[in-house]
């Protein structure tokens, strides 16, 4: 069976689904990561997770940057309940973010 592929910048996918929260997302998807959280955080969509487990993998360029702005993106709305770096750190919605921060919401 086949599947449209999607970039990891287009969210409008969240959208089609009806996606209002999602418990937990886990990302393991080799180095696509730090776009994908850099767009959630540009449509404000980081707060509608309550936990994220994450693999930051460290063979894409300037890895410790991407690493470090990915984790200041988290930091807004989450805060770290473990984090082993570039191996897996888990993130935890923190009780004072609005759960409906998204646009139109």
């Amino acid at each position: 069976h086949s599947f449209p592929t999607r970039r990891s910048s287009d969210l409008h996918v969240w959208k089609e689904l009806a996606l209002d929260q999602v418990g937990l997302m886990k990302m393991n998807i080799e180095g696509a990561e730090y776009p994908l959280l850099a767009r959630m955080e540009e449509q404000n969509l980081l707060s509608h997770v309550r936990d994220f487990q994450i693999q930051f993998h460290d063979f894409v360029p300037e890895a410790k940057q991407e690493l470090k702005k990915a984790q200041t993106a988290l930091a807004k709305t989450h805060r770290p309940t473990y984090q082993y770096a570039f191996i897996w750190e888990n993130w935890e919605r923190t009780s004072s973010v609005p759960v409906n921060q998204a646009e139109g919401r």
